[in-house]
């Protein structure tokens, strides 16, 4: 990391200024400079992206099934509700979705978006004459059960 004094019109510069790409047996490694301002600062970083050496575990992959199944699931019960977009609310039906997913998972169930939302529906009592902010305080109780 540098401290840089660029030219007038220049001095607050932002993004990747430079990237090399290289291609080995084991990969593309990308090499990056970038510069940002920080406290009224610039600052010149250099990164290099590796790919990685190493499988993920089946804990990995599990992990990320169950964020890719919760997340898109929370956006479609997000927007069905139309609840904002604000991350509070985002993470609160995320949480809802993932409770509801795990009990499924752990049973041997593959659970599919729409049996996951229309089980909270039931479970939270939810109705589509509901209001979000009642709708927020069902799924908050819902999620802390």
């Amino acid at each position: 990391m540098a401290n840089c004094l660029f030219p007038a019109g220049i001095e607050k510069v932002s993004g990747t200024l430079s990237k090399s790409t290289i291609v080995t047996s084991k990969g593309v490694i990308t090499k990056r400079v970038i510069a940002c301002v920080r406290n009224g600062k610039q600052k010149i970083y250099i990164r290099e992206d590796k790919p990685r050496c190493t499988k993920p575990s089946a804990k990995e992959v599990a992990q990320r099934r169950t964020f890719g199944f919760c997340s898109s699931v929370s956006s479609m019960l997000v927007s069905k509700y139309h609840l904002g977009g604000a991350p509070k609310i985002k993470s609160l039906a995320y949480q809802a979705i993932k409770k509801r997913y795990v009990q499924c998972t752990e049973r041997g169930m593959k659970p599919t978006p729409e049996f996951v939302i229309a089980d909270i529906e039931a479970y939270a009592q939810l109705t589509p004459n509901d209001n979000p902010k009642s709708v927020l305080n069902k799924l908050k109780a819902y999620a802390e059960v």
